[in-house]
């Protein structure tokens, strides 16, 4: 199946529908000249062809925001993977550090935040493999544990694209510099996430570099 186009032209709501509806199985590559993404679509539906040890990054890094670990303690669990030659997952749960399905739960909502982020894509052109299970020049993977329903993808894209409209009149641009007015905020009224957001604006860095710290999509730093 010869699909390729640009999102500029082309919805990628539609790329996904007309994929499902075809039961189509291979590798969406998607790339624009600071990124590149690659999604894995079969029967199941949809999953990320992606780098284990930056998604397992973030799952560290939500973990961190949340309180659930510590800097110190992730700092030590590094150092003993290394040592070990263990992966990070692996020391993590055998030192008891978080459970099995809190881990395989978090690394969930890292993928489908890669997979929403991507909806907001304008910029871009994509190319679908069929039958394709690896793209030469990419490295990645496909875990099998972690498919998303084409059409929920879709529709959860799709509030997030309306919420957006609302977003972007107040945080026009990720160039934007965004300065903090009180000491702190209630992470009880706004949660670890936005007091970790809102611990990182100092008046000099721009909402891009806010992305970059934090590990979160730009959807939820600018909400």
């Amino acid at each position: 199946m010869a699909l390729r186009g640009d999102l500029a032209s082309v919805d990628l709501a539609q790329v996904f529908q007309m994929l499902a509806l075809n039961k189509k199985v291979g590798l969406l590559s998607i790339q624009s000249a600071k990124m590149w993404k690659v999604l894995y679509f079969d029967q199941r539906g949809v999953t990320v062809y992606h780098n284990v040890h930056q998604v397992l990054d973030r799952v560290v890094a939500a973990f961190v925001r949340s309180g659930r670990l510590t800097e110190g303690v992730v700092d030590e669990v590094r150092d003993h993977a290394a040592r070990m030659g263990q992966g990070l997952a692996d020391s993590l749960l055998a030192g008891g550090y978080v459970e099995a399905n809190e881990l395989e739960d978090q690394y969930r909502v890292e993928l489908e935040e890669e997979i929403y982020d991507l909806f907001f894509c304008r910029e871009a052109k994509f190319e679908f493999h069929e039958n394709a299970r690896a793209i030469e020049g990419r490295e990645g993977t496909i875990d099998e544990r972690f498919f998303s329903n084409c059409d929920s993808v879709i529709m959860e894209a799709a509030r997030r694209i309306d919420e957006w409209a609302y977003i972007s009149e107040r945080v026009p641009s990720t160039s934007e510099v965004l300065v903090a007015v009180a000491e702190t905020i209630d992470a009880d009224q706004f949660g670890n996430e936005g007091l970790a957001i809102y611990q990182l604006l100092d008046g000099r860095r721009n909402v891009a570099r806010v992305v970059e710290l934090s590990g979160l999509s730009n959807f939820h730093v600018c909400k």
